[in-house]
């Protein structure tokens, strides 16, 4: 898939944060290639291309707080320990 990106510091072998589908749900995507085109250069409707939602890390602050979230709704449903 195609996004356009806005962050320069993102490179190839980097994961980022994409909307996917009509929901626009945040998944985790792997930049495989990166290129610079001018909206003439582009075959799909520039207005339709989604954007790059951030850089993903291990430490990323949105992502480790939900899992955090979930960690303890299930915490709270069993009987394991953390």
């Amino acid at each position: 898939y195609t996004y356009i990106c806005d962050d320069p510091n993102i490179h190839i072998g980097h994961a980022v944060i994409v909307p996917v589908g009509k929901e626009n749900t945040e998944k985790t995507a792997l930049v495989v290639q990166k290129y610079h085109a001018l909206p003439k250069d582009i075959t799909f409707p520039v207005e339709k291309l989604k954007h790059v939602i951030r850089r993903y890390s291990h430490f990323d602050p949105i992502t480790s707080k939900n899992v955090f979230r979930n960690l303890k709704k299930a915490r709270k449903n069993s009987r394991c320990l953390l």
